[in-house]
């Protein structure tokens, strides 16, 4: 080889080099910038947890799937579908069959009430059909009624509606062990509508369990949390995924 093409070579593996150091880099900046009570505990497939040593020890994501910030919104997804759209409506809706002659709608996967279609008795999102499973891998899925619930059980947690980097949102903090969640006000995309819905004021954050046949589960993320079941499956919500153990 010639000599000037030696030197090429080592100055091609030293462009490379920066490059990847600086790639590195700023993927650590990104977490080094955030308030030291928003450190993560480790990762699973490339995405961050947090341990807020709660009873079941679930490991809580630090940021919504479609995210790479805490107070970043990220994608929404509507219940059993694991990919974002632009319109969010029951025509749309990956399990809608039609309508009966009597005008009631149909469903095609998890009905528990003949009404809708035929029983298949599933309440509980299969990880084909879990956004979280899918898009991060087998070792998240989204949250269960019950962990929504123990997120925001007072024994467990106190919560502060505040501003993480200009974003409005709900900081959950671990009365253990000091440690938080954001969830940002990510808002809803509603049926038919061209905006989200009480964006900067409320978070919809989506269980994996359904209560009815058209609705399921969904943390309500202000500043009086709750856990409660009105809205509907086929509109646009957040996921905030936890880690199996």
């Amino acid at each position: 080889m010639k000599a000037r093409d030696i030197l090429s070579a080592l100055l091609l593996l030293l462009v490379c080099a920066g490059t990847c150091a600086v790639s590195s880099c700023s993927k650590n900046d990104a977490e080094e910038n955030e308030p030291a009570e928003y450190k993560s505990d480790g990762s699973s497939n490339g995405h961050m947890y947090v341990d807020l040593a709660l009873p079941s020890g679930t490991l809580w994501a630090t940021c919504n799937v479609g995210a790479n910030r805490p107070e970043e919104y990220g994608s929404y997804f509507a219940w059993g579908e694991t990919k974002p759209k632009d319109k969010y409506s029951l025509e749309t809706y990956v399990f809608f069959g039609g309508y009966k002659s009597n005008g009631r709608l149909v469903l095609l996967k998890y009905c528990t009430d003949s009404g809708y279609g035929s029983v298949d008795g599933k309440n509980e999102l299969e990880p084909e059909d879990d956004a979280a499973t899918a898009n991060w891998g087998k070792k998240w899925q989204t949250p269960s009624k019950e962990q929504l619930e123990e997120l925001i059980d007072e024994n467990n947690i106190t919560t502060e509606w505040t501003t993480l980097n200009g974003v409005n949102g709900l900081k959950i903090i671990s009365r253990r062990n000091g440690k938080s969640v954001f969830l940002p006000a990510a808002g809803i995309n509603e049926s038919g509508s061209t905006s989200l819905y009480v964006e900067y004021k409320m978070g919809y954050y989506m269980s994996r369990m359904s209560k009815k046949n058209t609705e399921m589960y969904v943390l309500f993320a202000d500043d009086t949390p709750k856990v409660d079941y009105d809205t509907w499956r086929w509109e646009g919500h957040s996921v905030r995924p936890v880690r199996k153990q």
